[in-house]
């Protein structure tokens, strides 16, 4: 038996719009690919996005062991990880998508390293934006965690580690 597969017009992202790309990166990615002769620019633009959303987001699960969904966000991880989607989706509008390239130069006859190639992946802005949420951070905390992500208030400034170092002297 044959599986049908997936509906492509089923893959929306869940964090950001075609319009917040518009209005962050001032580019309409409906006219771009209307442009380019697509036959459904706003499906195509809406699975661009989710792309995007989605490998970032398996990125950051590969990398740092941490899985998450919208919810089990705090508003301040949700603000910065919209902003460092909008700057990664941004980045490989102009650029193409490096995590797919073979890395094979044809002038110089020459094969980039993995690792350059992983690093050039994801954008400088998207990750500052990751790391100063607190979402791209391989550190082990002793604290309990919560949908994958440290329970951190919007106020806890110093991670917590006052309450911790506390609660360790008092027993």
């Amino acid at each position: 038996m044959v599986s049908k597969g997936f509906d492509v017009t089923e893959l929306k992202p869940n964090f950001i719009t075609v319009d917040d790309f518009r209005t962050y990166g001032g580019v309409d990615l409906i006219n771009e690919f209307s442009q380019k002769g697509m036959a459904n620019p706003s499906i195509t633009a809406d699975v661009f996005l989710y792309r995007v959303e989605t490998r970032l987001k398996a990125y950051i699960d590969t990398n740092t062991f941490r899985r998450y969904e919208r919810n089990t966000l705090n508003s301040i991880q949700q603000k910065y990880f919209c902003m460092a989607l909008l700057e990664q989706a941004y980045y490989v509008y102009r650029n193409s998508d490096i995590a797919s390239d073979s890395g094979y130069d044809p002038d110089k006859g020459i094969i980039a390293e993995k690792e350059i190639l992983q690093d050039l992946a994801i954008s400088e802005p998207a990750k500052q934006y990751l790391i100063a949420s607190g979402l791209w951070s391989k550190q082990i905390k002793p604290r309990l965690r919560t949908g994958g992500f440290w329970n951190l208030s919007e106020q806890d400034t110093d991670g917590g580690f006052d309450n911790i170092y506390s609660e360790a002297k008092d027993k």
